[in-house]
């Protein structure tokens, strides 16, 4: 009986280690992925989709750019350098040593609440204003169109840099060229910032809770068997 209850309760943990992990998935390094142009791809910026080589999924997450000056091609494939908080070029082509460019609170404040919209209240119009707003708040651009900073002024400034979220985290890929020929080598291609939600610990509190009530009742069966 001791035996058959250790092994329910290894199992419980396994599946709870499982499903965490799983909820707190990011990308990683050396992943390939392939950006596309969805519906909602707004110009030389986003809202892009990307899929991550090997997954089954039509698209794993969709992301913007943080850097003006350097480029994708859609279709293309990349590889991930890094996943940080940062852009590791700084947004300087050709660059030769690393930059970290980190991003800001604002920056990520303004990707996850957009993150949490619901397809019905997403538009074109709405995603090439994130971008532009994302160039803003990075020091790619200088300027803002009306519209886009309409959106800054409601969404942005009067928050009075209180750009507390919780939830999720949004993170930076660094992505480089798949260069073939190893003489070249592969240089620096651009930082596509994505959102990505964890679990709550209250979530997380109530789901091994939940594991736990399912062992004592296997275990009441048994003893009563």
């Amino acid at each position: 009986m001791k035996t058959s209850l250790t092994k329910i309760n290894l199992l419980s943990a396994a599946f709870l280690l499982f499903f965490s992990a799983s909820a707190m998935a990011l990308p990683s390094i050396g992943n390939n992925v392939t950006i596309t142009g969805g519906p909602l791809q707004n110009g030389a910026g986003g809202e892009f989709n990307l899929n991550i080589l090997g997954n089954v999924n039509s698209f794993d997450y969709f992301s913007f750019c943080l850097e003006y000056d350097e480029h994708i091609s859609l279709g293309g494939t990349y590889m991930i350098q890094s996943v940080e908080d940062f852009a590791s070029d700084g947004g300087l082509a050709g660059q030769t040593q690393p930059n970290r460019d980190y991003i800001s609170e604002a920056t990520k404040s303004v990707m996850w609440n957009y993150y949490n919209l619901q397809p019905n209240q997403k538009s074109y119009t709405l995603a090439g204003i994130v971008q532009k707003v994302i160039w803003f708040l990075e020091g790619e651009v200088q300027t803002l169109s009306e519209d886009s900073l309409d959106f800054y002024k409601l969404n942005v400034a009067t928050l009075a840099s209180d750009y507390v979220f919780s939830g999720g985290v949004v993170k930076v890929l660094n992505l480089r060229t798949i260069n073939r020929d190893e003489t070249l080598g592969d240089v620096n291609a651009q930082s596509q910032l994505i959102a990505e939600p964890v679990p709550e610990p209250a979530t997380m509190l109530l789901f091994g809770t939940g594991i736990a009530g399912l062992s004592s009742m296997i275990r009441r069966r048994r003893m009563k068997g």
